[in-house]
């Protein structure tokens, strides 16, 4: 089934999150190598400084109570008390995540800062010095939340949701029969086409589409003949042909059982309306003779 931008987004996983308590005292510095996990900072009080070690341009930040630092890349790090801070104490998580269809941390700004105000956890609920054991589960839900919102800014997103919605074989079915509805499908050729049994192809389409896959194609094709119908001067053969019906009778029946009416004479409706003298095509402005 195609899936919306937050569908997608929402397939990130996380595979594990340790959490601890750092104290910083003035003159602290501590030093992180990089990792192959998320590292995430909450600051519970005073400020903090954050430096990467590997950057040639000393990108860094500083962040204050309340506020929030990920790094998706896993880049390796320096903290310490902001200047002219005497202490500082944050809550420390090295998070494993399973991203969303390829999508590649590397992609994404090596830190990322959150403010108090973006932070969907108030930090003073859970006490000076957080408890762990307690805290772990809403600490890793608020980075799983942040980190989508900065998936959801990011290009790569939606191009990785189009490739995710392409691979989908349901999605792919019905692209098929909507590129080639003159073609002469059966359930099996379609299920052969995205790789399925005919049985749990037939099965997947109804429960993710809500109708059989031949309805679909029928729904399809009707759709195309009716731009076939209005918009060119094809005859009614040619058109049952250039959908995908062998028998013109038999098209005309089923034009006339999808839209109550038969394909001639919703063509004679719509030339009539079209040639009413008020009627001017989209984007055409009105002659004022002088």
């Amino acid at each position: 089934m195609k899936q919306s931008l937050s569908e997608f987004l929402n397939l990130l996983n996380v595979r594990s999150a340790h959490w601890s308590n750092i104290a910083l005292d003035h003159g602290d510095l501590l030093r992180f190598a990089p990792g192959d996990g998320v590292f995430a900072y909450f600051v519970v009080d005073g400020s903090v400084q954050f430096v990467l070690t590997a950057s040639q341009e000393a990108e860094g930040a500083v962040v204050g109570p309340g506020d929030v630092i990920l790094m998706p890349s896993g880049a390796g790090h320096e903290m310490r008390p902001a200047v002219g801070v005497s202490s500082g104490q944050v809550t420390r998580g090295v998070i494993d995540l399973a991203w969303p269809g390829g999508f590649d941390p590397m992609w994404m700004a090596n830190i990322i800062k959150f403010r108090q105000k973006d932070n969907p956890l108030h930090m003073g609920q859970l006490g000076p010095v957080p408890d762990i054991s307690k805290a772990r589960p809403m600490l890793t839900r608020a980075v799983s939340f942040m980190l989508i919102c900065a998936m959801r800014k990011h290009p790569e997103s939606q191009r990785l949701l189009r490739e995710a919605n392409i691979r989908d074989p349901i999605t792919r079915a019905v692209q098929v029969m909507e590129t080639h509805s003159f073609r002469n499908w059966t359930v099996n050729d379609l299920a052969k086409k995205v790789g399925l049994g005919r049985s749990t192809f037939a099965s997947r389409f109804h429960d993710e589409i809500g109708k059989p896959p031949m309805e679909v194609l029928t729904d399809i094709r009707m759709e195309f003949a009716k731009k076939l119908v209005t918009k060119t001067e094809l005859k009614i053969s040619d058109v049952a042909e250039r959908v995908g019906y062998h028998s013109s009778s038999a098209f005309i029946r089923r034009f006339i059982h999808h839209f109550n009416v038969s394909p001639g004479t919703m063509r004679t409706i719509v030339e009539g309306l079209n040639s009413k003298p008020d009627r001017r095509s989209f984007g055409q402005s009105r002659r004022h003779d002088a």
